[in-house]
């Protein structure tokens, strides 16, 4: 039987070799005509651009102000004076029916199974002189799992069989998701990051509303909740400007909706857990953070549960 899982594998596999021929034959660059380009009043001439192969588009029909993008809200204007560098942000971001309420299936009482995903393109600047060094590029960074020390022993009914799974409920198929949810500091060298992980691949969102009307089995200790809106998903991207801050996702321990007026609280989403890395002088150490609502710590012993 095919499964949505099979047709999202397919489409990643087909983008893959679509995006490696593109990287021999194009690579880096604008089309010959309908390029994304800055107009000498500074702002935005909409077109189209390559970045590693990824085709990406900024739409529209005139001309822009960097400030007036409606997938940056709340950028910084351009200044009208001295020399800045422009970059474009090209990235991809999830596209669920929180979103675009068109993606429910009909027939499947409102069901959204499929994954989907929108190239961003998301013109910035930052200042002159580049005292930064040169601008971030996409990391290569490997991530490994491996099954916890304390999850396997032997069958007590037969010594001569394999290990079996100590830890009930934890055999099955799951799809690990790891995100920086927030980076301090100048990108290459971040001063800390915010690190959040799921094994759900964070598919569990929702509108948020009160607990008493969430759906059954959503709101647990177990979880750490993360309440976020349309602009800190487009705010996700490599920002260098002087002076903006980009919105972020609010992550709580319990479910407790945000009470600012402009805190991000139009929809949650749940999270298995998250941790607080800082540095200094280049060495790495965790400030914070918890895993299925157990504190993450280094003074516990190696085989408890939120050993670091």
């Amino acid at each position: 039987m095919l499964t949505d899982a099979d047709w999202n594998e397919m489409v990643d596999l087909l983008k893959g070799l679509l995006a490696g021929a593109l990287v021999d034959v194009v690579g880096n660059g604008s089309p010959r005509a309908g390029a994304v380009s800055i107009a000498d009043d500074r702002k935005i001439i909409p077109g189209d651009l390559y970045v590693d192969g990824v085709h990406a588009t900024l739409p529209g029909d005139e001309n822009i102000g960097i400030d007036k993008q409606p997938d940056l809200p709340g950028y910084k204007p351009l200044p009208g004076t001295d020399e800045h560098e422009i970059y474009a942000d090209v990235w991809e971001r999830p596209v669920t029916c929180l979103e675009d309420g068109e993606l429910r299936d009909a027939g499947l009482h409102g069901a959204d199974t499929c994954t989907r995903t929108r190239t961003m393109l998301q013109v910035k600047w930052r200042p002159q002189p580049l005292v930064k060094g040169a601008l971030p590029s996409k990391g290569n960074g490997l991530l490994s799992l491996e099954v916890h020390t304390n999850l396997e022993t032997g069958d007590p009914c037969d010594p001569c069989a394999g290990l079996v799974a100590a830890d009930k409920g934890r055999v099955g198929n799951y799809l690990f998701r790891v995100e920086v949810h927030k980076v301090e500091g100048y990108a290459n060298n971040p001063d800390a990051i915010t690190l959040k992980w799921s094994s759900e691949n964070g598919a569990e969102q929702f509108e948020a509303m009160p607990g008493n009307k969430m759906p059954p089995g959503f709101i647990s200790d177990k979880y750490v909740y993360e309440f976020f809106n349309l602009t800190t998903e487009k705010h996700l991207g490599v920002h260098l400007a002087k002076g903006f801050t980009p919105t972020t996702g609010i992550l709580k321990n319990t479910y407790e909706i945000p009470e600012g007026q402009t805190d991000p609280k139009q929809f949650v989403r749940r999270w298995d857990g998250y941790c607080v890395l800082h540095q200094t002088n280049g060495n790495w150490s965790l400030k914070e953070g918890r895993d299925k609502g157990a504190e993450l710590l280094e003074a516990v012993a190696p085989a408890a549960h939120g050993h670091v």
